[in-house]
């Protein structure tokens, strides 16, 4: 062999030798017992006995990639700058008359607004007539969509003479509800009725704005929504003034133009201004019970739920048999928590039309609400008999399997509520959570970002994502989500819990100290916050004050078991062995799992001198964690120590017979 000698340079040595070194280097036998002696000191400061904290309960990440293809739109997505309106031809489905020049005159006239008028927003308009027209508000919505219209005006046609001259019209649109400042509630979800009301007029009339869409005139429609669109919706202004001098309308055509004012204020959740227009309303005509029914939804929405109360009531005496009303009731108890009362409103306007598929919905929820999650899903299954493509009802359906931490059933029901309207953007929202806590953290990412995209405010959604972008390590991200949360709800802790584990993970101690420390000052009697000050603590050697959270936690809460671990962890490094012990005994009886951490019970044996319970313990725990060479090395370390006379004598020996064979050569 090789001699391992090295010369006078420090390279190693040409010569062949029969035993390590040859006759040349016979004399440098002393490095290797320096290296012999000092195997022990080694160990003992670098591969001691493993005490570090395990968090055992790490989940297996999964990076997974999609792509996103987008079609190609008329406007820019997320245009801020502009109100973009799209405008379609008008069909006439029982002939096949010309009606291009209606679209084409809507067309005119806004870009003769664009040019008269100062709005808050530049206005473009796009008229098209290859496409296919909407026949519904679905597919109104999934154009509007695709396109990143903000506003799509289309509609039918009938009696067209030639060239337009004169049609019945009926004016269709869809509103991108992005540009509202509110997000839709569960319970008031539905499908918006699309009735078909014609208006006999002309190109020339719809050029001079004569034609009324929601009883405004296109000019003040158009100015409103830019408005609206400008973040000002509060200085948005409808006159009605105009209206009630118009002594060509009736009374009841005064109270319907002004309760359609009110809708427009109830939209914009200005709902004081609402109210005040509702009663103006019922003063051109008492007995209307739309009207009232209109005045309880925005008390309902005001929390004045005794005022919500008796317009409801004032309605059903006007009208008892009211279907909408009734639901409406209902909703009024829902939002009181008064969830059986509810049921029984809700059961009321179902005897008057048992076809409506969010009403069964809605008693769906109410039972989920009241935890009767059979019925819940009972009254679900009803209402998908009605309307199988009702994408809150399978949302719904998702809530009770989440609820139940059955993941993959509640992903799968969302999922298909996804696929039958791919713009309704609560699913998103809660399958992204159920992904994160399933651990499937990049299609989490992929979910929240999509919701948030559309719900720029929502903190709770911010909070989840920037606990997947933590998960993944994307921490630069995740910070971002975290003060973005912290902006839209300073006095909430989670995105601080969050910040802190992103700074716990990149090691940067002093500042995840520095945000536990402002968690407890929010709440000082959460527990968890002082189970994670106190593994920091760890990490800084400051062991007093790491036992001293321990202590508190378990002041707060004795139940949890990993809290008993991590104290014997702490306790060991303070040399109290005895009491490490009986701390992971505690975490062991209340939570078998814990056994897996048994190499804290051995190392604290150990250190105690008791050898014998030390190897029985490490040897269970390389039966755990097999493929870990530190307790395979702590097994070594603490055999030479349980036969230390005979791991003495060995050394010896071997000393001896090296001296022996390097003297010979």
């Amino acid at each position: 062999m090789r001699c391992f000698g090295r010369t006078k340079k420090f390279t190693r040595c040409k010569n062949n030798c029969s035993f390590i070194l040859c006759r040349h280097h016979r004399f440098q036998w002393w490095s290797l017992l320096i290296i012999i002696g000092t195997l022990g000191g080694i160990y003992q400061d670098v591969f001691k006995p493993f005490t570090e904290y395990i968090d055992i309960l790490s989940t297996e990440k999964k990076l997974l990639s999609k792509e996103v293809n987008e079609s190609r739109a008329f406007f820019k997505k997320n245009d801020s700058l502009t109100f973009n309106i799209l405008i379609t031809r008008f069909e006439d489905f029982k002939s096949d008359k010309n009606t291009y020049c209606i679209g084409r005159s809507i067309e005119e006239h806004i870009n003769i607004l664009k040019s008269n008028n100062k709005t808050p927003l530049p206005v473009k308009v796009i008229y098209v007539d290859s496409i296919i027209s909407p026949k519904n508000s679905f597919e109104a919505k999934i154009l509007q969509k695709t396109h990143n219209a903000d506003l799509v005006l289309y509609g039918l046609a009938r009696n067209v003479k030639e060239n337009c001259g004169v049609a019945d019209v009926c004016f269709r649109y869809k509103i991108d509800n992005k540009i509202f400042p509110y997000k839709s509630e569960n319970i008031d979800f539905k499908v918006t009725k699309h009735g078909i009301d014609y208006i006999k007029t002309s190109p020339n009339e719809i050029e001079e704005g004569k034609i009324q869409i929601d009883y405004f005139s296109l000019r003040n429609w158009l100015s409103a929504l830019t408005s609206i669109k400008f973040k000002k919706a509060n200085e948005v202004v409808f006159d009605v003034s105009g209206i009630i001098k118009n002594k060509a309308l009736t009374e009841g055509e005064k109270a319907k133009k002004i309760m359609s004012v009110g809708n427009l204020y109830f939209n914009l959740r200005r709902y004081e201004k609402a109210i005040e227009l509702f009663y103006k309303a019922l003063k051109f005509r008492p007995k209307y019970s739309y009207a009232y029914r209109r005045l309880g939804n925005a008390y309902r929405k005001t929390k004045n739920y005794k005022r919500a109360h008796e317009s409801y009531s004032t309605s059903l005496e006007i009208n008892p048999k009211n279907k909408t009303t009734l639901a409406a009731k209902g909703n009024l108890f829902f939002d009181k928590k008064e969830y059986n009362k509810a049921i029984k409103e809700y059961q009321k306007s179902l005897a008057l039309d048992s076809a409506r598929d969010f009403i069964y919905r809605n008693i769906g929820l109410s039972y989920y609400k009241l935890k009767e999650i059979k019925k819940a899903i009972e009254y679900y299954n009803l209402g998908l008999s009605i309307n199988p493509k009702n994408a809150a009802i399978y949302m719904g359906i998702g809530h009770t399997f989440k609820d139940s931490n059955e993941n993959i059933k509640a992903i799968n029901f969302y999922t298909k509520s996804i696929n039958l309207d791919s713009t309704y953007m609560l699913p998103y929202s809660h399958r992204g959570y159920v992904y994160l806590r399933n651990g499937k953290y990049t299609k989490s990412i992929m979910d929240l970002s999509i919701y948030i995209s559309n719900n720029p405010n929502d903190f709770e959604d911010y909070v989840n994502r920037a606990s997947a972008y933590c998960e993944v390590d994307d921490f630069k991200k995740a910070i971002k989500d975290c003060n973005k949360a912290l902006l839209l709800n300073p006095n909430h802790t989670a995105p601080y819990y969050i910040l802190g584990k992103i700074y716990y993970k990149q090691e940067k101690n002093l500042k995840a100290l520095n945000i536990y420390n402002k968690i407890i000052e929010f709440d000082s009697i959460e527990p968890m916050i002082y189970k994670k000050r106190a593994e920091t603590y760890t990490r800084l050697n400051q062991y007093n004050k790491a036992l001293d959270d321990c202590n508190k936690f378990i002041e707060l809460d004795s139940t949890k078991a990993g809290i008993y671990a991590l104290k014997s962890i702490v306790l060991s490094n303070l040399k109290e062995f005895d009491k490490a012990i009986i701390s992971y005994d505690k975490s062991v009886k209340i939570d078998s799992f814990y056994k897996k951490s048994i190499h804290i019970r051995a190392n604290a044996n150990f250190y105690i001198g008791n050898y014998n319970e030390a190897v029985k313990e490490i040897k269970k725990a390389i039966n755990f964690y097999p493929r870990n060479l530190h307790y395979r090395f702590d097994l070594l370390y603490f055999l030479s120590w349980k036969y230390w006379f005979m791991s003495f004598f060995i050394i010896v020996l071997i000393i001896f017979f090296l001296i022996r064979k390097l003297m010979r050569i």
